[in-house]
């Protein structure tokens, strides 16, 4: 691996491989690891000694011997701590006019015992790919004309999404808990104002961390992000595991948010108020606790 890359108690998470033209052929690889890295792996080249890793803003490619590869995105929470990602990304075209890939994955790790009862804040991303691809005698290429760049870690370049309020379920939903998130707007059209890469939201409760792959609601736009705040402590304490039930047990969520901008859905999909009924009386939430377990009169997911 490349020198400039920290890679002690690092490892490459899951991979997500994408077949662009859909010839039964992958042509390109995200990946994230655990020092919160989002790699993209370029497979085009019909000579497998080119696939290498994407480099960003100066070559098309890097060669892993050469120590200037670049991930396409690097995780960290406001202090600047790497965010593990243990999970592969979910990937879809972008459909807001500027082309390319939006790459969403969710950060955290339950690996060691220290991961058990970490604090750490984390994060649902959707990071902008802006390469642009063409087909050359029936081959996916890239397309030159854009010049692909990678995102800025510090997150300038993202817009965000926030949880904004909280409901107490009713009836047939009063085990449950729901949540509102914003609306912000994420724009990637330069005509229209200034131009994001992507988006984030901060999982709002500690220690709450992604763990399994996002997958899409109803084939939609619509990520499904299942969360969970990690059980420990079988015997009362935060540092000892025992066969005794848990003493801090799991916590779990589901949020709903458009891959494009991290909007909520635009139509209800939650019944908060436990009338069976999907509709404006639900008051648009889009996240709730999954701890009691979830049931059709809760949520209309389909998986």
């Amino acid at each position: 691996p490349p020198t400039s890359i920290d890679v002690v108690g690092n490892g490459l998470s899951a991979p997500k491989p994408v077949d662009i033209n859909s010839d039964g052929k992958v042509d390109v690889v995200y990946a994230g690891d655990l020092k919160g890295n989002l790699w993209k792996f370029d497979l085009t080249s019909t000579n497998s000694s080119d696939w290498a890793v994407s480099d960003w803003g100066t070559t098309a490619l890097c060669n892993w011997q050469i120590a200037v590869c670049k991930p396409l995105f690097t995780a960290t929470d406001a202090a600047g701590t790497r965010q593990a990602i243990s999970t592969p990304p979910t990937v879809k075209a972008n459909d807001r006019g500027a082309g390319g890939m939006m790459v969403a994955f969710g950060t955290g790790v339950n690996v060691t015992d220290a991961d058990r009862s970490s604090s750490a804040v984390n994060t649902v991303y959707s990071i902008h790919d802006n390469t642009l691809y063409k087909l050359v005698s029936g081959k996916v290429t890239i397309d030159s004309s854009v010049t692909p760049k990678a995102v800025n870690k510090d997150k300038s370049e993202l817009g965000t999404q926030t949880q904004i309020a909280d409901w107490a379920g009713q009836g047939y939903s009063s085990a449950y808990n729901f949540f509102t998130l914003s609306n912000n707007d994420v724009n990637y059209d330069a005509a229209v104002g200034p131009v994001k890469k992507g988006w984030y939201f901060n999982l709002p409760t500690t220690g709450e961390r992604v763990l399994q792959q996002i997958f899409f609601y109803d084939a939609s736009n619509i990520l499904a992000v299942k969360s969970v705040q990690p059980a420990y402590g079988g015997n009362g304490s935060s540092t000892a595991e025992s066969c005794e039930p848990a003493g801090t047990p799991e916590k779990s969520y589901l949020t709903l948010l458009n891959i494009m901008d991290g909007k909520p859905p635009s139509i209800p999909v939650m019944n908060r108020n436990g009338d069976a009924f999907f509709n404006a009386a639900d008051g648009g939430v889009s996240r709730v606790t999954l701890n009691a377990g979830a049931t059709s009169v809760v949520t209309n997911l389909k998986t």
